[in-house]
């Protein structure tokens, strides 16, 4: 096994590569030196829960790599990455690397690799804007009772690479629950994929759905494409419009086309209900 570490006070960190499991406690900073803060383990950012804040303190443009996670433990800013007073600092998750929890990220944000929020349910906050680079993969974690894992972006979320939608063991996909994933002041572009998911039956599907300000998961019939929550004849318009608009709403035999084979098999999914 990996030995753990820990911090004391103000303790800083450059060119070293961590494993094992580090601990920022609650009252203590690890400050990144040189850019570059290499990661093959767990760094755990105020577990203890405590308003004292745990603090990773970057004073220049920093990538955290290697194959672990930064995990934010506490909510808010008690766990957080911060820039250096007056810095431009900005932070990049590499390929490879995953950042994830309940904390806020204080600087300008790209996602190369993995950022997973929650633990796994909750807000983890970008206040100074989230751009999600091609490589990088979003992973929201949904579960009952309309819990999920949700990024708060102040500014401005710039989107694209992969969403993972992870359905939270042992919750089941229902129909009609509707998760926010993302709300930010301004949302540009989109997933570039969407690993979406069906439920048991195969009539149940997780569908993304974007506006100006935020990004929703949907939980629904494959047949119920006005997305109300009921399958009924007003989704055979819906469809239609769909179909007009190229829709991916419209593609009801998932073949990730929209065109005239896609109204049979709404008509089949209308027919075959769902559970």
């Amino acid at each position: 096994a990996q030995p753990s570490w820990t911090t004391i006070g103000v303790s800083s960190i450059e060119g070293t590569v961590v494993s094992g499991n580090g601990f920022v406690n609650a009252g203590d900073t690890l400050e990144v030196i040189a850019g570059t803060l290499t990661n093959n383990g767990t760094i755990d950012i105020n577990a203890q829960g405590s308003s004292a804040d745990g603090i990773i303190l970057i004073g220049e443009d920093t990538t955290f790599g290697g194959s672990g996670s930064v995990r934010f433990r506490t909510s808010g800013a008690n766990s957080r990455v911060s820039g250096v007073v007056d810095s431009d600092a900005e932070l990049t998750n590499a390929l490879g690397h995953t950042i994830e929890g309940t904390g806020q990220v204080q600087v300008p944000f790209t996602n190369s690799g993995t950022v997973r929020p929650g633990l796994p349910f909750g807000i983890l906050g970008a206040t100074a804007g989230f751009t999600q680079a091609p490589s990088g993969t979003f992973v929201a974690s949904i579960g009952p009772s309309f819990s999920n894992g949700r990024l708060e972006v102040v500014g401005d979320a710039t989107l694209g690479g992969t969403l993972d939608i992870a359905v939270v063991e042992p919750s089941v996909l229902t129909n009609g629950f509707t998760h926010i994933i993302l709300e930010a002041d301004q949302v540009n572009g989109t997933f570039d994929t969407e690993n979406t998911l069906l439920g048991p039956s195969g009539q149940l599907i997780t569908r993304v759905r974007y506006s100006d300000t935020d990004v929703t998961i949907a939980t629904r019939c494959l047949a119920d494409v006005n997305l109300d929550s009921v399958t009924d004849a007003g989704d055979f318009f819906a469809w239609v419009n769909a179909f007009g608009l190229n829709d991916p709403l419209a593609d009801q035999n998932l073949d990730g086309l929209v065109d005239a084979g896609d109204f049979f098999a709404w008509v089949v999914n209308f027919n075959s209900g769902c559970s």
